[in-house]
């Protein structure tokens, strides 16, 4: 196409524009809208991924594992026990678990001269902290010797905190609770995680002598895994273990139920 005749297609389209300024103005509107929706869209996507990354990217190694209370065929219930977790961390039967958080669970009311709440009662391990990514908001967690100790010891979430000490959460650290009929030394108060903020964690050893009594049996076992891409191969390791431990040759009559995180996000 020669010069003159590009620059004839030039004045036949800038006559056309003129001639449809309206549609011409819609157009060019739609153009605009479409290409900033589609920026506006990515930058949001990216956020959110970056917050899911960072809020609950660290709790997708996790698997919980719960007793059934009803088993198809009628089969008797194999409750979740200490034997089960202690088989689950084996290495050998279980290379992609990484590690085993026993609990126990049950409900108190938490006294604090006249302040009185009922909360949430979670009997575990030291390693539950890092393992659910649980920070603090004051004091410290408890370690693994008051977990072999039973001390007497309670790390408190922020609605428990805040309510039974004049909504100062910090006060609670080193200060007396009495959850049921016996007191616990508060060393440490958790911040929110929208799920377990009305909860009072004990010492394994300690919730079972001093609240819920030892029967050797777990309300639930969290287990995590090596890493994100090893969660898929522990939850088959979790269920021959625990299959073989409870004597189940189908999976569709298994007394237990597995929770991936992963696999509620996807």
């Amino acid at each position: 196409m020669s010069a003159l005749t590009e620059r004839e297609a030039a004045r036949i389209a800038f006559r056309a524009l003129r001639a449809n300024r309206l549609r011409s103005a819609l157009t060019t509107l739609g153009i605009v809208i479409g290409i900033a929706a589609v920026i506006i869209g990515v930058a949001l996507g990216n956020g959110v991924q970056a917050f899911f990354d960072d809020v609950v990217g660290p709790l997708t190694t996790q698997i919980t594992v719960r007793s059934m209370t009803n088993v198809a065929g009628g089969r008797q219930v194999h409750e979740l026990d200490d034997a089960d977790a202690a088989a689950l961390a084996d290495p050998v039967a279980a290379p992609d678990i990484a590690s085993v958080t026993p609990m126990v669970t049950g409900g108190a009311v938490a006294r604090i001269g006249t302040r009185t709440r009922r909360i949430n009662v979670l009997g575990t391990r030291a390693n539950y902290f890092p393992v659910t990514d649980r920070d603090l908001v004051a004091g410290r967690f408890f370690d693994d010797a008051e977990e072999a100790d039973a001390s007497r010891v309670a790390v408190l979430g922020p609605v428990p905190a805040r309510e039974l000490f004049g909504g100062d959460g910090s006060a609670a650290v080193g200060e007396s609770v009495r959850l049921g009929r016996q007191t616990f030394t508060v060393v440490g108060v958790v911040t929110s995680n929208s799920q377990q903020d009305d909860v009072a964690v004990l010492p394994l050893a300690a919730a079972r002598a001093y609240m819920f009594g030892d029967r050797g049996t777990l309300d639930q076992i969290v287990v995590q895994a090596a890493d994100v891409t090893a969660v898929d191969a522990a939850e088959v390791e979790l269920g021959l273990v625990l299959d073989a431990r409870h004597r189940i040759s189908d999976p569709t009559e298994r007394d237990y139920e597995t929770i991936s995180l992963r696999s509620l996000i996807e």
